[in-house]
């Protein structure tokens, strides 16, 4: 009650003022949290585990992080501007995933199998390993097999139909 009084009036003691700092284990609990619970509801609903109880899990996965944020004292302004940075830093990536999941998609539903490279780049080539050294840069193997592999759909949602289509043409396509 006596605290309540004092933040009505903008006269908060220093102790309660004070950011602590955040360390590595406690910046990772909501992501063990998070990656706890999904693996129990994979493990309770298996192939329907994919329905809305995955997205109660991630709000909660979130409020466990907002919980963590008010506690070391990370205003509730400065985490949705760090959100919406974030958020804007994937949207171009993951509206590319859309899109190529969307045209994989079609193409499997109009009997095409789509074989394509989706990630020309490398990973150590990428503008957020840049600080690597370059050194540990020249990944030869790696140059080359990103510049000859494709990638055939391999996901979840593949029904039994699907798969057996894929299988059987790849085995004709080599056997030619």
């Amino acid at each position: 009650m006596f605290h309540l009084v004092l933040y009505q009036f903008g006269n908060i003691p220093p102790y309660l003022q004070q950011k602590k700092e955040l360390s590595l284990g406690v910046a990772l609990l909501p992501i063990i949290i998070l990656v706890l619970l999904l693996s129990y509801n994979v493990l309770i609903y298996g192939d329907d585990a994919l329905g809305g109880s995955n997205q109660f899990i991630l709000l909660i996965g979130g409020a466990i992080a907002g919980i963590i944020g008010f506690f070391y004292k990370v205003k509730y302004d400065t985490m949705l501007e760090k959100i919406a940075e974030n958020l804007q830093s994937v949207t171009g990536a993951l509206l590319i995933l859309l899109f190529v999941g969307a045209l994989a998609g079609t193409w499997l539903i109009s009997g095409i199998i789509p074989a394509m490279i989706y990630y020309p780049i490398p990973a150590h080539k990428q503008k957020m390993f840049s600080k690597i050294p370059k050194s540990l840069n020249d990944m030869k193997n790696t140059n080359w097999l990103s510049e000859r592999v494709i990638s055939l759909p391999m996901h979840t949602e593949l029904s039994k139909d699907q798969q057996d289509f894929i299988v059987k043409n790849i085995f004709n396509f080599v056997n030619k």
